[in-house]
């Protein structure tokens, strides 16, 4: 019945819910327990500013958490989730927790606000207001370990990348196993936003760390090769990416950029490869020989003009190793 009251917009409906919520005790103390929907949460979704400042004057949890599509919520997320600024922006006034709740499983108000990043409409008003009161930049905001720089550059969304890079958000950081903010571009197919990072110091490869290889899925030139992206894996290379390197045994994208390029049929990115020195490290005899493997398999379906190509560039290597063999021998 009180939820009723809070989604009516008659102002008869209003005055309903303040006599009965006061009057019925029962009703206040399983909205407490969280047994129904918490009255604060409906009246942000409904936008009830008066419900939500008399609730607010009634000393209700201003933080307690309600589930929500599998994760838990609470008013503030509510408010940045519809970038609703004036109602965020009284819940702050009345202290509401801007960053870390006790249950891990509540959603992070500066996380819904960037997670609207994909909707043209957004104007990203409670993401300025929640960074200008002391959101989190600089840790993790989920159980996917993704940090605030990460989500933004997932979604392409410069407007919200440059807010958090004048924030100073670690543009290389990571945690355990997730991958960083320029990982996240590339597997979005984000050229603009890659730019942008690279000329804030990203770095194109990564590092190792306690926890082994950042990503289990490779690295970004093999993220750019598997989405067919030629622009992408160019600007990569032209920044530095280290065309060779090894990516984590896990991966199902093979070992190597090379070889993901070959996984996925990409004859323009395996050439742009083997231009910049693809060789997979291998002795030369062996060079090229795990990427026509894959070519030749039915792993997707085999790929003769990949196949083809890959061949050319191993006689040629066996060439050259040949020559030098005869050159050592003479001298």
């Amino acid at each position: 019945m009180l939820h009723m009251a809070i989604t009516s917009k008659a102002a008869v409906d209003s005055l309903v819910f303040i006599y009965l919520y006061e009057k019925i005790d029962d009703m206040r103390e399983r909205h407490e327990d969280n047994e129904l929907e918490p009255f604060i949460h409906t009246a942000v979704r409904w936008r009830r500013f008066s419900l939500v400042d008399f609730l607010l004057k009634s000393d209700v949890d201003i933080d307690i958490p309600w589930w929500s599509f599998r994760v838990k919520v609470t008013a503030l997320t509510l408010a940045a989730r519809s970038d609703d600024v004036e109602m965020a922006s009284m819940f702050l006034e009345r202290g509401a927790n801007i960053n870390s709740i006790a249950s891990n499983d509540v959603e992070f108000p500066i996380e819904s606000a960037i997670r609207q990043a994909d909707l043209p409409t957004k104007e990203f008003k409670v993401v300025k207001l929640l960074l200008s009161r002391g959101a989190v930049v600089d840790q993790p905001l989920n159980i996917h370990k993704d940090t605030p720089l990460q989500l933004a550059a997932g979604y392409g969304n410069l407007d919200i990348i440059r807010m958090l890079l004048e924030r100073k958000a670690p543009v290389n950081q990571y945690w355990k196993c997730n991958m960083t903010p320029l990982m996240a571009a590339t597997n979005g197919g984000h050229l603009e936003a890659m730019k942008l990072l690279l000329d804030n110091g990203a770095e194109t490869d990564p590092h190792e760390h306690d926890y082994g290889f950042y990503s289990d899925r490779g690295t970004a030139l093999q993220f750019a090769a598997r989405a067919g992206s030629f622009a992408i894996a160019q600007l990569l290379i032209e920044r530095g990416a280290d065309i060779n390197a090894v990516g984590p045994e896990s991966t199902v994208y093979g070992r190597t950029p090379l070889e993901t390029a070959t996984m996925y049929g990409g004859l323009d990115i395996l050439q742009l490869f083997l231009n910049a020195g693809a060789e997979c490290e291998l002795p030369p005899k062996k060079r090229y020989a795990s990427a026509l493997r894959i070519a030749k398999t039915d792993y997707f379906k085999p790929n003769f003009g990949i196949v083809k190509l890959l061949q050319e560039y191993r006689q040629e290597a066996l060439d050259e190793w040949n020559s030098a063999r005869i050159l050592e021998l003479d001298s």
